[in-house]
């Protein structure tokens, strides 16, 4: 009997450490050396959030607003699954919540793998806009800083589906005028990184990116378990990595927010807030 109750109280414990770590965020700082950063853009702070999967975001984003102020940021950009295609979710909610990052700073939004099912995409980039959110779809934006300024892209989901070579940006046009600028690329999948820089004028010297989810479970030493189009033990789940040919172009994972239909869970694998501070690469 008394073994009967160790186990019931090990899985009701393994039951709380599970659900307090979906819904609490940490905090992920990251320093990215950038070649010729201008001196205006010296720790140049972007947020990034992912896979935030309203109505299934399971964590209270009015803290996850408060925790995000607290950063000061000069953009905030959320790479994709914004919301899940089939979760009907709550448009006053969702378009409160931006209109709360875009009092922060200026929002921008890329599509994910849900938007590209949803059926009512059009209601979605309605909110985005009202809220005060700018959503990129194939488009570039110059953001200006002070004297300086970024190029900021924007992938859209069914571009990016429907390519079947390796120009994934073929729809992104770079203006003359940025071609030699920082240039920020917001695409939701990590494991096309590669495919992201084959056209020379459009080189983004960092991609954002979401997706993996972190590998939805995490284990100690060996990392995600499992990703969508990476399959088991995938390789591209959360951190930053350096293009292997073209080593100053950087790729930056975010683990994500919310969760998946398919895996409602995290485990080992907390909602995590992306803060990137851009700094001169030496």
């Amino acid at each position: 009997m008394k073994k009967k109750w160790v186990g019931i109280a090990s899985v009701l414990m393994g039951s709380a450490v599970v659900y307090w770590q979906n819904r609490k965020v940490v905090k992920t700082t990251y320093e990215l050396p950038i070649f010729d950063l201008p001196k205006e853009l010296e720790e140049f702070t972007i947020i990034q959030l992912s896979d935030i999967h309203f109505p299934n975001e399971l964590l209270d984003t009015n803290h996850l607003t408060k925790q995000i102020a607290q950063q000061k940021p000069d953009i905030i950009i959320i790479t994709g699954n914004l919301v899940t295609a089939k979760g009907n979710y709550d448009r006053k909610e969702m378009t409160y919540f931006i209109q709360g990052l875009v009092n922060i700073a200026p929002t921008y939004v890329v599509s994910g793998y849900h938007e590209y099912k949803m059926k009512h995409l059009d209601k979605l980039r309605e909110d985005i806009a009202e809220a005060g959110g700018i959503y990129l779809e194939n488009d570039t934006i110059w953001h200006r800083h002070k004297k300086s300024g970024v190029l900021i892209m924007g992938l859209d989901e069914k571009t990016a589906q429907q390519t079947k070579d390796s120009l994934y940006l073929r729809r992104i046009h770079v203006p003359e005028e940025h071609s030699y600028d920082v240039k920020i690329l917001l695409a939701h999948h990590p494991e096309w990184f590669l495919f992201y820089h084959t056209e020379e004028e459009k080189l983004p010297d960092v991609t954002f990116s979401g997706y993996a989810k972190g590998g939805h479970v995490r284990l100690p030493v060996i990392g995600g378990l499992f990703s969508n189009n990476q399959g088991v033990l995938p390789n591209y789940t959360e951190g930053v990595y350096a293009h292997p040919i073209l080593p100053d172009k950087l790729l930056v994972i975010s683990r994500g927010i919310g969760t998946s239909k398919k895996i409602p869970l995290r485990v080992n694998n907390k909602p995590e807030m992306v803060v990137a501070k851009l700094i001169a690469k030496n």
